[in-house]
């Protein structure tokens, strides 16, 4: 794989104009994508011959903002597509595009590494394959193999690297398939219910380290199953799965005795950091976190400066919380606030529900103050000077 710097444009035998606007022709919601997603790792997709190249091994890998993909279509006319990524292998991707593209069709795909730098990957169309709709699963091979490492955490991929039951209770079956996948590919087991009946019923049978419930279910919702779940023994903790961001969901949650709150779609690391947290206690994860925003050079300062003060910012947010000082939680809307325009989204996620709680005595605020120390030495590994 060959690396080129920002400032070229030339891809060998590609020339792209990189000032094109990004067109997206999917126009898919995050939670339609998801679904889409969950739909394809379906056997009858994964054993199909949809994707590319078969004698490589493929990994789930998957940006639901989309991932710039150049194209020169017959004729030489040359625009750049958001796409979404399937999963890829060392020598191709698959990818899901809302247009028909040639066999042959020449294109240059611009992928995050694990320390968050662009690197643009030359490659060629070798499947493309109607799915529904507009989408269309296109199959891409590489010119020349990449490092997965580079790109993957290899030891995610199947190795266990954590231990635990869980109970995860929802009436949506992609969801539960797309949350088992990214359980059990690092180690936890995970008893599914679709129903509070079921749910009951396993509580009854086996010991669980945590229980996830959505908070819209069919004949209840997660807060009542919870209740349920209490009287039938269970004393884990409960993490509350839901689309709605309002406080007042927030509220009634901590209220019923959740221990999380977990907003829809939940991504892939926000799943490890509440296993982490709720199996062994804490989050464990040492893995670098990268600025979603980090590719945008002009931001980099300004991200940079907000990193290198964010120990003390949260000492400062801890002490305040410990003496009861009436500015604890302005001091934490500001901290949700910045971190997240600066691509930490996750982080931000953590301070929306320190500051949600009604009472800085609870003890979730402690837990969650814990997670946050951690996830900003992860952020503070993965920034990258200059």
């Amino acid at each position: 794989m060959r690396e080129l710097g920002r400032e070229e444009e030339s891809y060998g035998p590609l020339m792209m104009n990189l000032s094109d606007k990004t067109l997206d022709t999917l126009r898919l919601s995050p939670r339609q994508i998801e679904s889409l997603l969950d739909e394809l790792q379906q056997p009858r997709f994964t054993d199909s011959a949809g994707h590319a190249n078969r004698e490589s091994e493929r990994f789930f890998f998957t940006e639901l903002s989309g991932v710039p993909l150049d194209i020169v279509h017959p004729g030489g006319s040359d625009a750049r597509f958001s796409v979404i990524p399937t999963d890829l292998s060392a020598t191709g991707m698959g990818l899901l595009h809302g247009g028909f593209l040639h066999r042959g069709t020449p294109v240059v795909a611009t992928l995050s590494d694990m320390q968050g730098s662009q690197r643009r990957i030359e490659g060629h169309v070798t499947q493309c394959l109607l799915h529904s709709g507009r989408v269309h699963r296109i199959g891409v091979v590489f010119d020349d193999p990449i490092e997965l490492s580079d790109f993957l955490r290899l030891d995610d991929q199947g190795n266990e690297t954590m231990q635990g039951r869980v109970l995860h209770l929802d009436d949506s079956s992609n969801f539960r398939r797309v949350f088992k996948h990214h359980c059990e590919k690092i180690g936890v087991t995970v008893t599914e219910a679709e129903t509070v009946d079921e749910a009951v019923k396993a509580v009854g049978a086996s010991g669980f380290g945590v229980a996830y419930i959505d908070l819209h279910l069919d004949e209840s919702d997660g807060l009542e199953a919870l209740e349920r779940l209490r009287e039938a023994g269970y004393e884990g903790p409960a993490v509350l799965l839901t689309g709605d961001e309002s406080q007042d969901v927030a509220d009634r949650a901590r209220a019923a005795g959740m221990a999380q709150v977990l907003i829809k779609p939940v991504m892939p690391d926000a799943i490890r950091s509440s296993l982490a947290r709720h199996l062994e206690g804490e989050d464990t994860d040492a893995t670098p976190i990268v600025s979603s925003m980090w590719e945008e050079t002009d931001l980099r300062p300004m991200i940079e400066r907000l990193v290198g003060g964010l120990t003390d910012r949260v000492a400062e947010l801890t002490m305040l919380i410990q003496s009861d000082d009436a500015g604890w939680r302005a001091t934490c809307r500001d901290l949700k606030s910045e971190v997240g325009v600066c691509g930490f989204a996750e982080l931000s996620e953590l301070f929306r529900q320190v500051e949600a709680v009604s009472d800085a005595s609870d003890q979730s605020v402690a837990d969650t103050l814990r997670q946050v120390e951690g996830m900003v030495k992860r952020i503070q590994t993965g920034i990258q000077p200059g």
